[in-house]
């Protein structure tokens, strides 16, 4: 009968081993997934980033474009200036507009991509759960039904 428990308690321990490797290789699967996805999350910032950049210095070059070509428009007199005046405020609620739309769709983007992000993570951390979940009843399970046979061996 010792020898009987002796066997139970190796095959439980060499569950143990084995859950416990299963566990230690899924975390780190998880942890690759998530530094996998926070590289991706960083590539997609620097390049949504430099898009950003990009459309200001396009918006910047044509609101220079757009004051030579006024400037060339108009010459010089009083009225002539505050005609200039008028337009340019015109032209500047234009490109403050322009921004403001293109500030907007950054903001909703860069929302999107964290959201993005989160459910991704979310989602592994979940399995990542289940599976340790899972394996940890097993154990348990088994460790019961050797309790069980131990008992009605000690019983009969």
């Amino acid at each position: 009968m010792a020898r009987q428990t002796t066997k139970a308690t190796v095959k439980a321990e060499q569950i143990a081993e084995q859950v416990t490797a299963k566990a230690e290789q899924v975390a780190a699967d998880v942890t690759d997934k998530a530094e996998q996805v926070k590289a991706e999350a960083i590539v997609a910032k620097k390049d949504f980033a430099q898009s950003v950049q990009d459309q200001i210095v396009e918006l910047k070059t044509e609101f220079l474009k757009r004051v030579e070509t006024l400037k060339a428009q108009f010459p010089v007199s009083q009225t002539e200036l505050l005609e200039l005046k008028e337009t340019l405020k015109v032209e500047l609620s234009a490109l403050l507009d322009d921004f403001n739309k293109v500030s907007k769709d950054i903001k909703q983007d860069f929302t999107q991509i964290s959201s993005k992000h989160k459910d991704q993570l979310t989602e592994s951390f979940k399995r990542s759960k289940d599976t340790a979940v899972e394996a940890f009843n097993k154990i348990n399970l088994s460790q019961v039904k050797e309790k069980a046979e131990e008992v009605k061996a000690k019983v009969s």
